[in-house]
């Protein structure tokens, strides 16, 4: 395969800028090029991203510890939920860098992009719709799916004074799952635990019923179009009537999709608004009381909200 993308001269300006210590200027520009190339590049993409690996900017952009955890995997998948915590900030696992040091600009650069501006968001925006389940209805019941260390747990108002019945977060990571009764369940919270491979979720092998609020943040951004379709049929059959399930997804056209591919190894499967929807397409409009789709402020992540129909 041919390439006519010469990778270093695309790079230059941003190691131009970073040898001048411009570092947020240095990255702007870099991802810029990134972004460029992966277009420029199309099937290539892949053997671009080779070639990336190879150069200073690359191994440079190790010493963020966002990125490199990112690229190294340390659970063995990526996006795991220690990178959703070097995302929101939270050192109660990770190590903070050490302030005043190259690592320390980076991570504060990366992590103030749009696509983890958008993880933050999505974030409190869970908490807020867990708030929402316990004023609509008293001992209300939540289910997590992939709930990674449950971070949102922290900002819900409901939760943390006793307003929600009980909320179960299950997840295939027991390690995460660990992290999440040590902070949460430990501690008195409604919070309770379930280890289980999401294929058997998805077949439906699991027995999830009556609750009233269903969310997974995450897990639809490696799901293939016909399991996210049966997922989506399987959770809201597990919904009270009333219930709502909330799903998301990360949009066609985040700005930061060539530096997660290149620089982290993080492959997402990139959704449009219309395709997320599309998600609840083999459920029977009749059952829908509601379906309405909406993005976060940055436009990088998606959600559809599917409402269940009361029992008449």
């Amino acid at each position: 395969m041919h390439l006519t993308i010469d990778v270093e001269e695309r790079l230059a300006p941003a190691m131009q800028a970073l040898n001048e210590l411009h570092t947020t200027e240095a990255w702007d520009l870099a991802r810029s090029a990134l972004e460029k190339m992966r277009l420029d590049s199309g099937e290539s993409w892949g053997e671009v991203i080779k070639l990336i690996r190879k150069s200073d900017l690359f191994h440079i952009s190790q010493l963020c510890p966002f990125t490199s955890h990112g690229y190294s995997k340390p659970r063995g998948y990526a996006g795991d939920a220690l990178l959703l915590d070097w995302i929101y900030g939270d050192n109660r696992i990770n190590n903070a860098p050490i302030a005043n040091t190259k690592s320390a600009e980076l991570y504060r650069i990366t992590t103030s992009c749009p696509a983890a501006t958008a993880v933050r968001w999505r974030k409190q925006h869970l908490a807020n719709l867990i708030d929402d389940s316990a004023m609509r209805k008293r001992n209300a019941r939540v289910l997590s799916i992939a709930c990674g260390h449950l971070r949102e747990a922290d900002e819900s108002i409901a939760l943390n004074n006793g307003l929600i019945h009980e909320l179960v977060a299950l997840d295939q990571d027991g390690e995460s799952l660990h992290e999440v009764d040590r902070q949460y369940a430990a501690k008195g919270m409604p919070v309770v635990t379930t280890l289980a491979p999401i294929r058997d979720v998805i077949a439906g092998r699991l027995k999830l019923e009556n609750f009233d609020l269903i969310y997974s943040a995450g897990l639809y951004d490696y799901l293939e179009d016909s399991l996210a379709r049966k997922l989506c049929t399987t959770l809201f059959d597990a919904l009270s009537p009333g219930g709502r399930l909330v799903l998301t997804n990360f949009l066609h056209g985040t700005r930061d999709i060539a530096y997660m591919e290149a620089m982290m190894d993080w492959f997402l499967i990139f959704r449009t608004q219309s395709e997320i929807v599309a998600f609840a397409d083999d459920i029977p409009a009749d059952q829908i009381a509601r379906l309405h789709s909406y993005q976060c402020p940055t436009a990088s992540v998606g959600y559809v909200s599917i409402r269940k129909r009361w029992i008449e």
